[in-house]
C-alpha cells in the first residue's frame, strides 16, 4: 500500500487477517507468536520515553524462519545488518512485520497491509493457498526466466515510507529493482534469502525489545506503513 493506514482500515484487515489465519492453523507453524496480552506493536506511534513503564517484550529467538542464503553474490552491503522476519497481526495490533536482529535485540516495524500480511504469513509458516498468490505468481515467473533472487533489503525511510530493494540475478548481471519492503520481504522468506535492513535505518526505527511501547489502534497518531 502507498498510503497510511487508517485505524479502521488496519481494524478490518486485521480481523480479516486473523480469522484467516485461523482457518489455516498457522498460528501452529514457525512464525513467532508475540505476547497476546496486550503487549505487542500495535498501528500507533511508538514511544521510547515510556518504556521504562512497560514490561519487555520476547522474541522466541531460537527460532529461525529464514535460511541466511549462501548465493553468490548475496553477501551483505557496507554498512547492512541482516535481520529475522517476524510477523504479527491481530485486531489489537495490526498487520506488522518485524525485522529482529538477534545479536542487538533491537526490531524495525513495518506495518503493511492484509494481503501482504497473509502472504508473508503463509510463507514463514511454509503454507500455501490451492492456486498462487501474487508472490507465488512472481515466483515462478522468476523461475521461468531464470533469474535468481540474492536479497531483499531496506533502505531508508522517505515521507514516513520505508523503501526497499530486491537484488536479482540474471545470467552475469545483478539487478536491483525498487520494491515496497512487504513485497522484498514476502520474495526473500520464500526462496530463502537473507534480508537486510541499513545500519542507519536500524540506528533512526529500530527499537530494543526492552524499550517498546504499545497504543491502542484508537490512538493511533501517526504509523509507519507502506
Amino acid at each position: 500500500m502507498g498510503n497510511r493506514l487508517t485505524a479502521v482500515s488496519g481494524w478490518t484487515l486485521a480481523a480479516w487477517l486473523s480469522a484467516t489465519w485461523m482457518v489455516l492453523s498457522c498460528q501452529h507453524g514457525e512464525v513467532t507468536i508475540l505476547d497476546a496480552e496486550g503487549f505487542g506493536i500495535a498501528a500507533g506511534t511508538i514511544h521510547k520515553a515510556q518504556a521504562a513503564q512497560r514490561p519487555a517484550l520476547e522474541l522466541e529467538a531460537e527460532v529461525v524462519v529464514a535460511n541466511p542464503g549462501k548465493a553468490a553474490g548475496a553477501e551483505p552491503p557496507d554498512d547492512y545488518i541482516p535481520m529475522t522476519p517476524r510477523s504479527r497481526s491481530g485486531p489489537a495490533f495490526g498487520n506488522v512485520v518485524l525485522l529482529f536482529d538477534p545479536a542487538q535485540q533491537v526490531v524495525v516495524p513495518i506495518y503493511i497491509g492484509g494481503t501482504e500480511a497473509l502472504s508473508i504469513q503463509l510463507r514463514l509458516a511454509k503454507r500455501r493457498y490451492p492456486r498462487p498468490l501474487t508472490h507465488d505468481l512472481l515466483d515462478a515467473m522468476l523461475g521461468e526466466l531464470d533469474v535468481t533472487i540474492l536479497r531483499a533489503q531496506v533502505d531508508t525511510l522517505q515521507d514516513n515510507i520505508y523503501i526497499g530493494t530486491v537484488v536479482l540475478k540474471k545470467g552475469d548481471r545483478i539487478l536491483q529493482i525498487d520494491a515496497r519492503p512487504s513485497d522484498a520481504i514476502a520474495l526473500a522468506i520464500g526462496n530463502q534469502v537473507p534480508i537486510y535492513v541499513s545500519r542507519k535505518l536500524v540506528e533512526d526505527a529500530g527499537v530494543r525489545l526492552s524499550e517498546l511501547d504499545v497504543q491502542k489502534p484508537d490512538e493511533t497518531i501517526d504509523p509507519i506503513s507502506l
